[in-house]
């Protein structure tokens, strides 16, 4: 094989590797800021449902971070007929056992109580992420944390679901990894519905609640990496690009393999032996 072949190849190949690695790579599928919207900042994501039945939900003005925006209020009590939420469809966006969701929240009440923080069950089941009594983030039967949550002070958190094997489960407070698990209980069911906040009404364990605020909202396909999770909570409430393009390493291993490509090229057209009459 010539030595233009070989470096297409090479170059051809590390091409083939980054777009496959990209392409197992979480990609943002859906994007909340709540500027008195629920619509989503990502295109072809769904808007956002409020479940409000006392009535007491909305956007309200508050300090984030040390910037004066619009977030939104969940109200109400903690029994079941009056928990305020949010309600994602993630059909067709989201592979049921291989996710993550990042939130900027606040809770208010219950401290050193249950207050869940994301239901897939649909409600049937006490199985989910919470805040537990310890006020450390868990994973309701598996796995508890050891770095504190706070009430009344926004917090970033951050869920990786998937794929299928050990720890395959990861939990991060403002960027910091806060506990691994391996488990399929956070698995989306048939239909992909994924509640904030409300609890379940069915089973035991019902009435874990809490009124919050939240500030943002994004929804990936995919797990993110540690290094993707610290980058969001670098700066969570400005709206992020939207995904499916490559990373800066993506693009440095594309140049490279073109770059291979374009030096032999010019090899080639330097040391190409004069042509006579």
């Amino acid at each position: 094989m010539s030595r233009l072949r070989k470096s297409l190849a090479i170059g051809l190949s590390v091409l083939a590797l980054t777009v496959a690695a990209n392409a197992g790579a979480a990609t943002l599928k859906a994007s909340y800021f709540f500027d008195n919207t629920l619509a989503s900042s990502t295109a072809g994501a769904p808007d956002l449902v409020a479940i409000d039945p006392s009535g007491t939900s909305g956007f309200v003005t508050d300090t984030v971070y040390g910037n004066s925006r619009q977030v939104f209020h969940v109200g109400g009590t903690n029994a079941n007929a009056d928990q305020g939420g949010l309600a994602f469809n993630s059909t067709g966006l989201l592979t049921s056992d291989s996710y993550s969701v990042a939130l900027t929240f606040e809770f208010f009440d219950r401290a050193s109580a249950w207050r869940r923080i994301l239901d897939v069950t649909n409600r049937t089941s006490d199985a989910g992420f919470y805040v537990d009594p310890g006020n450390q983030l868990d994973v309701y039967p598996i796995s508890g944390s050891s770095v504190a949550f706070t009430n009344d002070v926004y917090r970033n958190v951050a869920l990786t679901v998937g794929p299928a094997g050990p720890n395959n489960v990861t939990g991060y407070i403002d960027g910091i990894g806060s506990f691994t698990t391996t488990t399929n209980t956070l698995d989306l069911l048939p239909g992909g519905l994924i509640n904030l906040f409300i609890d379940n009404n069915m089973g035991g364990g019902q009435g874990e609640w809490s009124t919050a605020n939240i500030a943002s909202a994004r929804f990936y396909d995919g797990v993110l990496t540690a290094a993707e999770v610290g980058a969001i909570n670098h700066d969570p409430v400005t709206p992020p690009p939207v995904g499916g393009v490559p990373e800066p390493a993506s693009w440095a291993m594309m140049l490279v393999g073109f770059g291979s490509i374009g030096t032999v090229l010019r090899r080639r057209t330097m040391t190409a032996p004069a042509i006579t009459a």
